[in-house]
């Protein structure tokens, strides 16, 4: 079941959906989805800024889930510095700076050490036992949706067509057993 978040230039009126799988997805592979499906080409001119449509709140940080079936807002803004445009790292697949872990810096030709903790956060048990993993991923707060009877009625009607759906391949998934 694909999932899509519906996106609007500023300086259009027509709205423009992308698609993808899971619950979300992230404000940095929804820019580079926006880049690529508008040739946005080599993007180095240009930075391209994210903004909740109903709150007007900008999403700064390219880490940050946006939920699915969500609407925002796309504006195409000038480079700071000419020829120094950020979306050109959208294009190319680097990320920002990667999330600090607890795992070893390993340089070639050095034996593997003990861990350290040099860089990653400073959670680690003194008592010598590992934390279970959760698997329950942790809530992210999402900005307030406004929602109407017509809206609450449509993803109520999805939902339980999406729940009808499963239930039909899980029933077909057992009756091959």
């Amino acid at each position: 079941m694909a999932s899509s978040v519906f996106y609007k230039f500023s300086s259009r009126k027509d709205e423009s959906r992308v698609s993808f799988d899971g619950t979300g997805i992230s404000v940095f592979d929804l820019k580079r989805e926006i880049i690529l499906a508008n040739n946005m080409g080599k993007a180095n001119d240009f930075d391209l800024h994210v903004f909740d449509a109903t709150s007007k709140q900008e999403f700064k940080d390219d880490s940050q889930i946006i939920p699915r079936s969500s609407s925002v807002i796309v504006k195409r803004l000038p480079a700071a510095r000419p020829g120094r445009g950020k979306a050109s790292m959208y294009v190319n697949g680097t990320s920002a700076p990667s999330i600090p872990t607890s795992e070893p810096v390993l340089r070639p030709g050095q034996p593997p050490a003990a861990p350290t903790w040099h860089k990653g956060a400073m959670s680690k048990r003194f008592d010598g036992k590992e934390e279970p993993v959760s698997s329950t991923p942790s809530t992210k707060q999402s900005t307030p949706h406004v929602v109407t009877k017509d809206d609450e009625a449509a993803a109520m009607a999805a939902m339980f067509q999406a729940q009808t759906q499963n239930w039909e391949e899980t029933q077909e998934k057992m009756s091959q057993l």
